[in-house]
């Protein structure tokens, strides 16, 4: 809904927000914010190797519609009317837990902490694929004001700086902390 709601405004901001080639001309960014990994996810019982994208083919994989682990997974060539779809990332959970879909095709951070909220232990999963690493952002709808993206930006970039008496930047701290 998030991702919809930022393709159509008005005065839309999402946060956080994978900026891809495909993504980047639709719309304003302020960032990055931090890095993300799109994994292919797999239960390690299951021993699923994928040694080459396409050797993803004989799988079936869940995902979140328009999510951009979706999207590189469908520009990649994976057939998306073979995509399991799942509402949020609670019900993929669940669905690789319980064996619906080989496969789980998402940012590997959030993934696990869906995991370990639904009560599951990440080491019994494994990315088997890693689909790409790319920068978060903060994404805005097209009819954002610039000058208001340009205040995010500063804001962002004064996060990021150091002074000489410090050792570590706000940025640091934080992704310390959640990261």
């Amino acid at each position: 809904r998030g991702y919809l709601s930022l393709t159509q405004g008005p005065n839309v901001v999402l946060f956080s927000t994978t900026k891809t080639e495909k993504r980047k001309p639709l719309f304003k960014w302020a960032g990055p914010i931090a890095e993300t990994r799109h994994v292919l996810l797999a239960k390690k019982s299951r021993s699923l190797t994928v040694d080459c994208f396409e050797s993803s083919f004989k799988y079936k994989v869940g995902a979140i519609k328009d999510d951009a682990a979706a999207q590189l997974l469908i520009a990649k060539g994976f057939d998306a009317a073979k995509i399991d779809y799942g509402a949020h990332g609670h019900a993929l959970a669940k669905q690789l837990k319980y064996d619906r879909i080989d496969i789980w095709a998402y940012d590997e951070g959030v993934a696990r902490w869906f995991l370990s909220q639904n009560g599951m232990n990440n080491d019994d999963y494994e990315a088997v694929y890693t689909l790409s690493v790319a920068d978060m952002y903060f994404a805005f709808s097209k009819d954002v004001p610039d000058h208001l993206v340009d205040q995010m930006q500063q804001k962002i970039d004064s996060i990021r700086s150091t002074s000489d008496a410090q050792k570590k930047s706000q940025y640091d701290e934080i992704i310390e902390k959640y990261y």
